[in-house]
């Protein structure tokens, strides 16, 4: 991508936003097929802008590659999360994590760790099996985002997948100042359809990569798991919704909140922190909530010999092993 200058000058975000992946008219510099995943957007400039005050969210089925010629600064909020059940640019192309009975909570998805297990009906953590980790998404041919959590009966799948992003400049800087979040999104609650049906698990973050000759990151860098869902108890209609991935270092995502006698869901997984299993409902007639889905995958690629200059306010999980590229 790197071997011929980008025909587009600059791309300079003024305005907060969104852009579709999956539209073929966003991906301006072509769209890469992949091996057994989603095919790559590519957005393709001499440089890329998104300054402090601006939100630029990224949806759509496909992960994006951000690819600049010399400079590509992000300043502002650069968002490739999850929402809900709604998966971020590229993720949930794998499903993680089960649920087997309509009143186990369902499992958290896994990938850089494992998802944590649902709740059943006497048990905490006694329900749907947490999904495993994942090959390390470096080793794998494709590049995609993290994986969504599983189905429980009755219901759709789980909480969405973080999404897929790679920064690339050729022959310039990546500065990260502001806010890259690429977290998984949180199970939905339970619901009381004839009988309890039980909440799911939260979704895995999902997979950053950053590629040049220089990278300077003074900001936030995320890629926490999103959060299970709290069960049902009979009276109610539904219960509350686990939440989207955190931005924080410290303070996880927090599961839905046991209610009226329904398992509580369990929290995502934050840096040094695994996901949370879900609980046993506390009182008879209610249902299990959901465990909390894996953080994701956060890498760097220099050139032999050059080092990323790393001072940020917070990142989780914590970045890979600097990785070698060639980048010209």
């Amino acid at each position: 991508m790197c071997e011929t200058p980008a025909s587009a000058l600059s791309f300079e975000v003024t305005n907060s936003g969104s852009i579709d992946t999956s539209l073929d008219s966003t991906c301006n510099g072509g769209i890469v097929p992949q091996p057994g995943a989603p095919s790559l957007c590519v957005l393709r400039y001499g440089r890329i802008n998104v300054p402090a005050g601006i939100t630029l969210k990224i949806v759509g089925t496909r992960p994006v590659a951000l690819i600049a010629d010399v400079d590509l600064n992000i300043s502002g909020i650069l968002d490739v999360s999850a929402d809900g059940l709604s998966n971020g640019p590229g993720g949930g192309a794998a499903l993680s994590g089960e649920s087997t009975f309509r009143d186990i909570g369902g499992g958290g998805a896994g990938f850089q760790t494992a998802g944590a297990n649902g709740g059943n009906a006497t048990t905490d953590g006694g329900g749907g099996l947490g999904g495993a980790i994942g090959l390390n998404p470096a080793t794998l041919a494709a590049f995609f985002g993290g994986p969504q959590s599983g189905a429980t009966p009755g219901r759709v799948t789980g909480g969405g997948g973080g999404g897929g992003l790679a920064l690339v400049s050729c022959r310039g800087t990546v500065m990260v100042e502001g806010i890259i979040d690429a977290g998984g999104g949180g199970g939905a609650a339970g619901f009381h359809l004839v009988i309890p049906i039980a909440a799911r698990g939260g979704g895995a973050g999902g997979h950053v990569v950053i590629a040049a000759p220089r990278v300077l990151i003074t900001g936030e860098v995320y890629a926490n798991g999103g959060a299970g869902g709290m069960g049902v108890f009979s009276s109610m209609l539904e219960g509350a919704h686990g939440q989207d991935g955190s931005r924080s270092a410290t303070d996880a995502a927090h599961g839905g909140t046991s209610t009226g006698g329904a398992g509580a869901g369990g929290a995502g997984g934050v840096v040094g922190m695994l996901p949370g299993i879900g609980l046993k409902p506390s009182a008879a007639g209610g249902s299990a909530g959901g465990g909390g889905g894996s953080v994701g995958f956060l890498q760097i690629y220099m050139p032999q010999g050059s080092t990323a200059t790393l001072t940020p306010r917070a990142v989780s999980p914590g970045f890979q092993p600097q990785a070698v590229v060639p980048t010209r």
